[in-house]
């Protein structure tokens, strides 16, 4: 078995080609589940290999850097238990990165793709279930102290080709169901600082990339973090999201609280503004009510713009005012003084801070651009990231984007936060 060949670490050779990529097969040794990742980091230079966060628990590869088994690859990630790889992925096709594509193209591909991992691992592939959030058709071929699965998925009733991808794990991972996290032992990853800062350690870094998928790259951090492998496109078949649309945060709402028999977890919205919005069965008495909501606020604020000479936004019966227009146009200070005051910013913190001490992570939906934040690759628009903790002796909010490295660890006041909010939302475990 090809695979089982002691390989060395110190020259990983070049696929070549016009463009020199990182021929991943050579670092497939024997002892693969040993290696300390930062050593497969050093041999695996030339690949474009990243670090997803500071923590150096994972990184990615974007396509063009790598191939496998002379084929080209897409994204590739490596994950790590207690510093030494724990698990490989190499997308072959995605619909989010890739685009569409027909039917009789992705068998071939699946096709050419069994070939290769055939002739590598010289063993024949095998049929294998396991439960999964999406339909998946599923190959292994085991051998030694490696697993190769190649999971490929088509969107119910269309049968359009979702994703192809392959995974690496240790045997013995695939041998069992992955074992989920339940709500008591959560609690193990909330750490204090003598600051004050309260968060939660160990919520796995995703990168969406330029793709609309905060969403569910957000589902996929949470379930990753439950121990549950899950990945933002299987999330995305699940979800409906388009790559460049991005999901309706109803849609998701609605997508998540079908999902959850396959994920044994729940979808709690814990706040939203205006009422009604992450609720596709809303009816127009619970529209209503949020619209006026919406409004009174827009009011209260153009008093205080009018005094303080700043813009003034018209609003009527007749007149609703864009609220993404709204939230990018007006002045933030002067915002955060209105919804400050509300009885719902209270009960805003309150979630929050319930959940964190859980040890649960808490999806924010909100609208970029209010207050300036640094450099984000989305500076406007609906985004949704993870609380991950909060202070109470400085009012900030700690939170993390889905972007990699730099984005996992970030602070904001608690009101301003506020201010952006659309939703927030829980995925507790049902156990």
């Amino acid at each position: 078995m090809k695979f089982l060949v002691l390989m060395t670490f110190l020259c990983p050779l070049l696929a070549s080609g016009e463009t020199r990529s990182l021929a991943l097969e050579r670092l497939l040794k024997k002892d693969l589940w040993d290696t300390p990742i930062t050593t497969f980091a050093e041999a695996a230079k030339g690949g474009g290999f990243q670090w997803l966060s500071s923590q150096k628990q994972a990184l990615r590869a974007t396509r063009g850097k790598v191939t496998l088994f002379g084929g080209p690859v897409g994204e590739v990630v490596v994950r790590s238990k207690k510093d030494t790889i724990s698990s490989l992925s190499a997308s072959l096709y995605n619909r989010g990165d890739d685009g569409n594509m027909k039917k009789d193209e992705f068998t071939a591909l699946r096709d050419a793709w069994v070939r290769r991992i055939s002739d590598f691992t010289e063993i024949e592939p095998q049929p294998y279930k396991s439960r999964s959030a999406v339909d998946l058709e599923r190959l292994i071929w085991r051998g030694g102290s490696s697993a190769f699965l190649l999971e490929a998925s088509l969107k119910d009733g269309s049968g359009a080709p979702e994703f192809l991808r392959l995974r690496l794990a240790p045997n013995a991972a695939t041998t069992h169901a992955p074992k989920t996290a339940n709500r008591f032992s959560l609690r193990s990853n909330l750490t204090s600082k003598p600051n004050g800062d309260i968060y939660l350690e160990n919520v796995p870094m995703v990168d969406q990339g330029k793709k609309g998928y905060c969403a569910v790259a957000s589902a996929e951090r949470i379930m990753r973090y439950y121990g549950n492998p899950i990945d933002q496109h299987e999330m995305a078949q699940i979800a409906q999201s388009s790559a460049a649309r991005g999901t309706s945060l109803a849609l998701m709402v609605d997508a998540l609280k079908k999902a959850v028999g396959k994920l044994n977890t729940r979808t709690l919205v814990l706040y939203e503004y205006p009422k009604g919005l992450a609720d596709s069965d809303r009816d127009i008495r619970t529209y209503n009510l949020g619209l006026k909501e919406y409004m009174r606020d827009v009011r209260s604020y153009n008093k205080l713009a009018e005094e303080a000479g700043k813009q003034v936004f018209s609003v009527s019966r007749e007149r609703v005012i864009n609220m993404s227009y709204f939230m990018a146009k007006c002045d933030g200070p002067l915002y955060a003084r209105v919804m400050e005051e509300k009885s719902s910013f209270r009960r805003f913190k309150q979630k929050i801070t319930e959940y964190i001490d859980q040890g649960i992570p808490v999806a924010w939906a909100l609208q970029l651009g209010m207050f300036k934040e640094g450099k984000l690759p989305q500076m406007y628009g609906g985004h949704m990231r993870l609380i991950i903790g909060y202070n109470e002796r400085t009012s900030e909010l700690i939170y993390s984007d889905s972007w990699g490295d730099g984005h996992g660890f970030k602070r904001m006041p608690t009101a301003h936060a506020f201010c952006m909010t659309n939703a927030i939302m829980v995925l507790p475990p049902t156990r």
